[in-house]
């Protein structure tokens, strides 16, 4: 007898799925090589963070990118990633709110053990 966990994979049975699918579609935008958000090694005091991006370029990708004309609403956008755990502030541990300002951010990374 084999047992299928099929019907528990189904879109439908997860009320989120289609704003999950949008938001990783937004994230693998950002991380685009060419067209994504700007990766670099930013020195913090004494020591440099690598791969790392500011909160004034993600606001700035996310306005250009998106279309979208508020600011605000870019902001919130942002925290609302952040929140869900894509990307994390470098500086300040458990903040969830992305300002635009010079704070660096980095993308989560999935580590397969």
């Amino acid at each position: 007898m084999e047992i299928s966990h099929n019907h528990l994979l189904s879109k439908s049975s997860y009320p989120r799925y289609f704003a999950f699918q949008k938001m990783e579609n937004v994230i693998k935008a950002m991380q685009h090589r060419q067209t994504g958000i700007a990766l670099k090694s930013q020195k913090l005091f004494l020591t440099t963070i690598s791969n790392a991006f500011t909160g004034e370029d993600l606001i700035d990708w996310l306005e250009k990118n998106l279309g979208i004309d508020d600011i605000d609403e870019a902001l919130h956008l942002a925290t609302l990633l952040c929140r869900f755990g894509y990307f994390f502030q470098v500086t300040e541990n458990g903040s969830t709110s992305v300002k635009e300002d010079s704070e660096l951010y980095r993308f989560q990374v999935i580590i397969l053990y």
